[in-house]
């Protein structure tokens, strides 16, 4: 079933809209925040917030009935916006596996040009609702982000729990990325029109 839609579709001020654009600003500052304060509370402080308005926007949008198009377009945005820049950060910081990061931002901009292809070639009739791997996965992620954090940088007790989320988000990440594809692929050979939003 599809979300309701404000009457005005495009319009960003909505309690939602401004949850996204804080997640948005996270990832975009995060660098910065880190190479200022030097602070592993601050950064944990910020992927915290920004992980639980992953889940408050979506759930508002729904209870508010304030779902619109912008809020659309900007949510997944913001997510990868968070996640890679954070595993690109990690990775510098020599705190991650190369190889983890590099499919993630593989999977993210093949899916991301994947996306603007489709876009442009059937404009409005190209709708893709979050499919339900891809919300996985980004959990997934963003569990993995707090985990390495808390290890990394205030020696938590969960260094127990890297190695399997580590397989996780290869998992999930390869999952989104088949799922994605296949879609993608249908529409191209079939219709716009058939894309299922599971």
């Amino acid at each position: 079933m599809s979300q309701p839609l404000l009457k005005n579709k495009s319009q960003i001020n909505t309690i939602p809209n401004f949850l996204t654009l804080y997640r948005l600003l996270v990832g975009l500052c995060l660098p910065l925040v880190w190479v200022a304060f030097h602070s592993g509370k601050l950064v944990l402080f910020l992927i915290v917030t920004a992980g639980i308005s992953d889940f408050l926007d979506g759930y508002l949008a729904r209870k508010l009935k304030s779902c619109t198009t912008t809020g659309k377009i900007l949510d997944p945005i913001a997510d990868k916006v968070l996640i890679n820049i954070a595993f690109i950060w990690l990775l510098y910081l020599k705190k991650i596996p190369a190889l983890l990061v590099g499919l993630v931002l593989a999977k993210d901009i093949s899916l991301g040009l994947g996306a603007i292809l489709l876009l442009i070639k059937f404009k409005s009739r190209f709708h893709l609702s979050p499919r339900y791997l891809g919300k996985i996965s980004t959990a997934v992620q963003l569990v993995f982000l707090v985990v390495v954090i808390s290890h990394s940088f205030f020696s938590f007790p969960v260094g127990f729990l890297l190695s399997p989320l580590i397989l996780l988000v290869y998992t999930f990440t390869l999952l989104s990325w088949i799922d994605y594809s296949l879609i993608f692929f249908k529409v191209l050979t079939i219709s716009p029109d058939t894309v299922s939003s599971k």
